[in-house]
């Protein structure tokens, strides 16, 4: 994979970074850094589908993301790479939880 967003939130890359095993890696605790990185690196892609493609929703999920203190921090890490840039009622503190979601299918 390399550089891309798979590349470097697969469970690989976190198992590496953490220096742990696989099994190891859903003991590890929310606060640990190897989670702040895997949401900086998911923020940038939703990021970049905002300014790119204006989608009204973003859901995503899936195996990592299994680990539901991710999403605040996705968020946080969205709106600050947004800075402001792009205006819409959702991209704000209060209400992006509404449109960066789990996808739960």
């Amino acid at each position: 994979h390399g550089d891309c967003v798979e590349g470097m939130c697969s469970t690989g890359a976190l198992t590496a970074r953490a220096i742990c095993t696989p099994s190891d890696l859903p003991g590890l605790s929310d606060d640990h850094i190897v989670w702040d990185h895997c949401a900086y690196y998911i923020a940038q892609l939703c990021t970049s589908m905002v300014l790119i493609a204006s989608p009204e929703l973003i859901c995503i999920g899936g195996g990592v993301l299994n680990r539901e203190s991710l999403y605040p921090r996705i968020r946080k890490y969205t709106l600050q790479l947004l800075n402001g840039y792009v205006q819409h009622e959702l991209l704000t503190e209060d209400r992006i939880h509404e449109f960066i979601k789990a996808s739960y299918w």
